[in-house]
């Protein structure tokens, strides 16, 4: 499990903190006379300069990254080898007909809705109906994600702590911090769909609120996937994501289409409801089906044996 944590918080934070940076820099951009254009050309350009990073410092596997040490290859090497030799064939049957696996889309579903539409509608919000500038807003826009980059790491020092002293079960912990990452988002929503215009320290308050409990479904439905089946989760995982990223498409397609006019308030207030009833529904499915449990097809040749066994009791 620890390993699965570590992964998926360090993605957590590190997604917080390119935000943190990106936010001031798209408004600094766009407010000179090089205009809103130049932040694609930029972020773009540095997704090349990454691309040319992973090429030359990536390796395909351990045996091939020249800056590891022995002791740390023969370690991953057997590791690797001790699980590969125990797996068979991916249970696909078993994966796409577990509640708890679309427990994890679903949350997956709601958690890329409602992030989307709060990274990349709320400047828009902040400069239209509170008359924020740009400049300024890229600034507070990037507030938020300074706090759940913080608290990010408490919420995974807190669950671990509840996990480890007994205190809940680790389905329990999944479903709490689940609950705080998509029940709070939801509720600063409705705060912000019924704010009067120019409410902007009241407004960027919320922003707070919803960005910073949001970063605690990293301890939810993300690092499920290596509760429910550790050999299998990054299938699980791509799986889920693959699907939840679609979502973050449709997210400013939705505004883009209930926001017809920028400065008016009660079609925010219809995008703003949309995003909270998505956030809701999601962790409501979540909370019913999902299982801090390892599942039995996580072992999939022992599962498959078992199963061929009981077939074969059941025909004599």
């Amino acid at each position: 499990m620890g390993n699965g944590f570590q992964t998926s918080n360090q993605k957590s934070k590190g997604t917080s903190l390119g935000t943190i940076f990106a936010m001031p820099i798209t408004g600094f951009l766009a407010a000179s006379q090089l205009g809103w254009p130049s932040t694609f050309y930029l972020f773009g350009a540095l997704g090349y300069l990454w691309i040319l990073a992973w090429y030359f410092l990536g390796a395909g596997c351990p045996t091939e990254y020249p800056r590891i040490t022995e002791e740390e290859k023969t370690y991953i090497q057997q590791s690797l080898s001790a699980t590969q030799d125990e797996l068979s064939d991916t249970p696909w049957w078993s994966i796409i007909t577990s509640l708890p696996v679309w427990a994890v889309i679903v949350g997956l579903i709601g958690l890329n809705f409602g992030f989307t539409m709060l990274l990349t509608e709320m400047p828009t919000y902040l400069n239209k109906i509170h008359g924020i500038s740009l400049k300024s807003n890229g600034v507070l826009s990037a507030m938020p994600y300074l706090v759940s980059f913080v608290f990010g790491n408490l919420y995974g020092i807190v669950c671990e702590h509840l996990i480890t002293r007994g205190c809940v079960t680790r389905g329990t912990a999944r479903k709490i911090f689940n609950s705080i990452g998509q029940f709070g988002p939801a509720t600063a929503l409705v705060v912000l769909a019924f704010l009067p215009k120019n409410a902007a320290i009241i407004a960027e308050a919320m922003l707070i609120v919803a960005v910073g409990t949001n970063t605690a479904c990293t301890l939810g439905c993300i690092v499920s996937t290596v509760d429910l089946a550790p050999n299998y989760s990054g299938v699980i995982m791509g799986v889920a994501n693959g699907i939840g990223q679609i979502f973050s498409i449709v997210a400013p397609l939705v505004v883009h289409f209930v926001v017809t006019n920028e400065e008016d308030q009660a079609l925010w207030r219809t995008a703003f409801l949309t995003a909270a009833a998505v956030f809701i529904t999601a962790n409501l499915f979540f909370l019913l089906f999902s299982s801090g449990e390892v599942q039995p097809w996580n072992n999939a040749k022992t599962f498959t044996n078992n199963a061929d066994t009981a077939k074969s009791e059941v025909s004599q």
